[in-house]
């Protein structure tokens, strides 16, 4: 389990789901409390969903590559809300393939 920094404090844990993809570990992340679980493609987003983890509480973080758009594509129709970009073109894909997502800035 990892934390976010803002300013210098701590606001939120999340796990990486590229580190924990096992089930059993997803699952005993998601019993211990943590609150959100970011996938960077369709198969870690799968492993998250399949291990019961709610859509609410997935951050969907693509990684730059032709194929992010039907990830894109494939998160928005799983129910995942949250979705992260890196540059103006991960936003472009966001926001033609996923309406109405809140859209992080992962530069910043």
């Amino acid at each position: 389990m990892f934390w976010d920094y803002d300013a210098g404090k701590i606001f939120s844990r999340f796990s990486d789901v590229s580190w924990n993809i096992s089930s059993e570990v997803l699952r005993l992340l998601l019993r211990l409390g943590c609150p959100r679980f970011y996938c960077r493609n369709r198969d870690e987003l799968r492993a998250a969903l399949d291990a019961g983890v709610p859509p609410h509480r997935v951050v969907f973080a693509p990684a730059s590559s032709p194929a992010v758009a039907s990830h894109v594509k494939f998160a928005h129709s799983a129910g995942v809300a949250a979705l992260a970009f890196r540059n103006g073109n991960d936003l472009a894909k966001i926001s033609a393939r996923a309406p109405g997502a809140r859209s992080h800035n992962l530069s910043l």
